[in-house]
C-alpha cells in the first residue's frame, strides 16, 4: 500500500501517526524538543510536513515514544522512505503550482474522488483535444502543454492502479451542451461526449447531470470542488478551484461536512446514472455530423 500511495500521502500518514503517538504520551512539542535536544521549530516542521523526516530523526522519535514493536517501526520507517521518494509529478514543478501538485499527490492515492463541475468537464474525464481547447486561450503554449500532459498522465496513472478509485462527478447540464473547441474542430465536443459515455460504462466511474429542468440548485454560484476520501486512516482532503488546498483536515471539520452535504444535495437534484448516460450520448449524437439513421 505504501509504495502506491506516493510521497504526499505517505508523508501525511507518517505525520498523523507521529502526532497521535506524541499526544498518547501526553507530551507537548516543547517537551519533545527538549528531550531530543532539537529546536522547537524542527518538531513543528516535522509534524506539519515542512520537513521530511530522516531515518535517524524518526528512530529517535520512536525511542522517545516507546515504540518497540518491530512491525510498527518498519511500517513507519517505510512511510518515511516513501515520503522521500521523488514522485512522477515532480517533473511538472517548473510549470504547475506546488499547491496543485500537492493535490495531485493526494488524488493519486484516494479511494474515492467526488467532484462538482459547473463550468467544464472534469479533467479526469477530458480527452486530450478537449483539454487543449479548454486551456489554450488562458495560458501560453508551454504552460498549456504541461497542463494537458499532466491531465492525461493523471488519468493513466489512476487507471493503472491495482484498485482504481471510485470516481463520481456531478455536472451542470450546460457543461455538456457547451461546444468547447468548435472553432478548432466541430468534432472535439461530440467525441468528448462519446468518451464520457464510454467511461460511464466502467463500473468505477459515475456521472450525474443536474438538468436544466431542476431549476435553481445548491451548486449555483459555487466554484468547482473536489472531495477526496481515503482508506487506511487518512482524513478527507478538499480542493477548490482557486488553488487553495486544505490538506488532511479532520473528518469532523466543518468544511468537509459542508462540502460532503453539498455534494449529496447536488446528486439529489441530478438525473440518475443511466439517465445521465442517455442524455450525454444523445447530445453527442445531436452534435455529430453523422446522420441519425446510423445511430443504430
Amino acid at each position: 500500500m505504501v509504495s502506491e500511495d506516493g510521497p504526499v500521502v505517505s508523508s501525511a500518514l507518517l505525520r498523523s501517526r507521529l502526532l497521535q503517538l506524541r499526544q498518547e504520551r501526553r507530551l507537548t512539542q516543547e517537551q519533545v524538543a527538549r528531550a531530543l535536544e532539537w529546536s522547537l521549530s524542527k518538531v513543528i516542521r516535522i509534524e506539519h510536513g515542512k520537513n521530511n523526516v530522516s531515518r535517524a530523526d524518526l528512530q529517535a522519535l520512536l525511542v522517545l515514544y516507546g515504540i518497540e514493536d518491530e512491525r510498527e517501526r518498519e511500517v513507519l520507517l517505510q512511510l518515511a522512505r516513501s515520503a522521500r521518494t521523488p514522485s512522477w509529478w515532480s517533473e511538472f514543478r517548473t510549470s504547475i503550482s506546488d499547491a496543485y501538485l500537492s493535490y495531485v499527490g493526494y488524488e493519486q492515492a484516494a479511494a474515492a474522488i467526488l467532484q462538482f463541475q459547473p463550468h467544464s468537464l472534469p479533467s479526469l474525464l477530458q480527452t486530450e483535444d478537449y483539454a487543449r481547447a479548454v486551456v489554450a486561450d488562458s495560458m501560453e503554449r508551454t504552460g498549456a502543454d504541461a497542463v494537458v500532459r499532466l491531465r492525461m498522465r493523471r488519468q493513466r496513472m489512476l487507471r493503472e492502479r491495482r484498485e482504481p478509485p471510485v470516481r463520481e462527478f456531478v455536472l451542470d447540464e450546460a457543461v455538456i451542451h457547451r461546444r468547447v473547441g468548435a472553432g478548432r474542430s466541430p468534432e472535439i465536443m461530440p467525441r468528448q461526449l462519446v468518451h464520457v459515455s464510454e467511461m460511464i460504462e466502467r463500473e468505477e466511474v459515475r456521472v450525474h447531470v443536474v438538468p436544466f429542468e431542476a431549476g435553481a440548485h445548491p451548486g449555483m454560484g459555487k466554484s468547482d470542488f473536489t472531495l477526496l476520501e481515503f482508506a487506511g486512516g487518512l482524513d478527507d482532503v478538499i480542493y477548490t478551484d482557486n488553488n487553495e488546498t486544505t490538506a488532511a483536515v479532520p473528518g469532523t471539520d466543518h468544511r468537509v461536512v459542508e462540502y460532503r452535504e453539498l455534494f449529496e444535495l447536488l446528486k439529489e437534484c441530478s438525473l440518475s446514472r443511466e439517465e445521465s448516460y442517455q442524455l450525454i450520448a444523445r447530445t453527442a449524437l445531436e452534435m455529430s455530423d453523422r446522420p441519425r439513421s446510423r445511430s443504430g
